[in-house]
């Protein structure tokens, strides 16, 4: 139930932020974006617009941060551009390190994908018994350790692939990757607190939530505008570097995924709204499942960074030198019953409980088919998984680039990166 909370309360308060933080898409326009946000706004009070104001004053600093980030990021991919020049035979048997386990994929992932349904049916079971929960978690740990020694198997096989110089470029990206992980880890409490906080005191009334849903198709609007603008350059791009058959073969491939991904990403958003107002929450609903979350919020925040430091124990020793599989399933055993996933769920199973005393029967079932539509079609994404690899091999195969056109798509995207990095110091200065 959580999640229904959660999905409610960001959606309402994302689009409101939005329309204040410095540097956000809508921001950027912002004659436009004030124009059209009255519609999203003339329905607050004045308090609330303060409480929006404050909360964008005491974040400034820290979204500063975060677009300082991104800048460096950008540097560090042009740096591995660079320094990571892949020979014909290297992409060769970096291809081969992928295509050659295209079939053992689902050896490992469709075990995960059971493990999380089974574990999700026995969390609102009607009759919730904490050791099917923790047996579960067990089950789910142990299968992600097997598929880690897998993936640690392709690890060892890449590095041996590239030259040392090439290999320490990688490993310098991953160790800051970790770092940021961290960073995230440690920020996330507190940003849990800010946003019940901020949540609490707007206080928003159904009608300003629903005002706020039907304002989601201005951002949406402006976002595909942005999308198709960049798109459109990017196909200008290629143009003039691929041949015409080329361009047939990728586009071939590009257009029938983009496609399927905008029609999904509309049905989730739409499925999400239709939820909301199928659910007809009442005012005092919505209270009392917004104060279960905040009574429980130290021990999501506690459970999740117990979760996230388990995994990110696992990914190390996956990437380790000399990775080692009895540490690899230690570690994943920590992630399961001894640690964050078992604890994790048998919270989550606390929650539902709670949540059903909130709910009338028809509400949680409404609830509960929508989770089992999401998870279907993660199980669909995942049986399809080697088809997409073998596409992506196909591709690549098909369009036999030449050193040339190599070198000049690693321009474009040197390009692209650039473009990118006067984008967020534009950002900056609006600060």
């Amino acid at each position: 139930m959580k999640r229904i909370r959660f999905s409610i309360m960001v959606l309402s308060a994302a689009l409101l932020i939005s329309m204040l933080l410095p540097g956000s898409s809508v921001a950027g326009k912002e004659k436009e974006c004030r124009e059209k946000a009255q519609g999203g706004r003339h329905n607050l009070t004045r308090e609330q617009i303060m409480v929006l104001k404050e909360f964008q004053k005491s974040h400034r600093d820290q979204r500063q941060k975060d677009l300082e980030k991104m800048l460096i990021w950008d540097e560090d991919l042009l740096n591995a551009l660079d320094k990571i020049d892949l020979s014909k035979e290297q992409e060769d048997a970096l291809i081969k390190i992928v295509s050659s386990r295209e079939s053992l994929f689902l050896t490992y992932a469709d075990p995960i994908t059971k493990d999380g349904i089974a574990l999700k049916n026995s969390i609102v079971a009607d009759n919730v018994k904490d050791k099917a929960i923790l047996d579960n978690s067990d089950k789910l740990a142990k299968d992600i350790g097997e598929g880690a020694i897998e993936l640690s198997k392709m690890v060892k096989e890449a590095r041996q692939t590239l030259t040392p110089e090439q290999w320490a470029v990688v490993e310098d990206l991953i160790k800051k990757g970790q770092a940021e992980g961290d960073d995230i880890l440690k920020g996330m409490p507190k940003q849990v607190e800010d946003l019940i906080a901020l949540w609490g005191e707007l206080d928003l009334s159904l009608e300003q939530i629903d005002s706020l849903i039907r304002w989601r198709h201005f951002a949406e609007r402006m976002q595909e505008n942005l999308a198709r603008h960049q798109e459109h350059r990017i196909w200008h791009e290629l143009r003039r570097i691929l041949t015409h058959e080329q361009m047939k073969i990728v586009k071939a491939y590009v257009q029938p995924r983009q496609t399927e991904m905008e029609k999904k990403q509309h049905q989730e958003i739409e499925s999400a709204v239709k939820l909301y107002h199928d659910l007809g929450l009442s005012k005092e609903q919505m209270d009392q499942l917004f104060k279960l979350v905040e009574d429980k919020k130290a021990e999501i925040i506690k459970d999740a960074d117990e979760v996230a430091r388990s995994g990110f124990k696992l990914r190390d020793e996956v990437l380790a030198r000399n990775s080692d599989p009895s540490k690899m399933l230690a570690a994943a055993k920590l992630l399961g019953i001894d640690g964050g996933i078992g604890k994790a769920s048998l919270l989550g199973a606390e929650m539902v409980k709670q949540a059903r005393q909130i709910l009338t029967p028809e509400q949680f079932n409404l609830v509960l088919a929508n989770v089992d539509e999401v998870q279907a079609e993660i199980e669909k994404g995942v049986k399809r998984t080697p088809e997409e690899i073998n596409a992506g091999i196909k591709l690549w195969d098909d369009l036999n680039l030449t050193p040339a056109q190599k070198q000049k798509l690693k321009k474009l995207i040197k390009h692209n990166v650039r473009e990118h990095e006067r984008m967020v110091k534009r950002m900056i200065r609006r600060h």
